[in-house]
Order: C-alpha cells, then structure tokens, then sequence
C-alpha cells in the first residue's frame, strides 16, 4: 500500500500535511507519535472511514498464483 501526499485537516489545524508512505506486505509496520499527531486520523483515513482528505491511497493487487 502506498499513501502519496495526504493531507488532513480539521478547520483551521493541519493534522496531516504531506504524509507519504510505502507499507510493504507481509512486514509489520507501526505509526508512532505524540498524543493529537494524526495518528488515528491517519488509520481512520487508510480504512475508509474518512473521506475528505487530500492525496492519494494505492493498494497493491494480490499475487494469486
């Protein structure tokens, strides 16, 4: 999965501004930070439960052999 330039904010704050990321499969990765960082907007963002957000998101087709 892939996260290019995603950018989020609440009113005038500026959660998220330009995160981009490469999560490869199969590693384990963790988001780490400070109390109101983003963190779980950042979740909530990869899982579909926000929608207006700026940037992009690309998950990766499966392998199926």
């Amino acid at each position: 999965m892939k996260l290019m330039n995603i950018v989020k904010s609440y009113g005038n704050k500026k959660v998220l501004d330009g995160i981009t990321l490469d999560i490869e499969e199969g590693k384990v990765t963790a988001i780490l930070g400070e109390s109101g960082s983003g963190k779980s907007t950042l979740l909530n963002i990869i899982a579909g439960k926000i929608k207006d957000f700026k940037g992009e998101i690309i998950f990766e087709a499966e392998n199926k052999n």
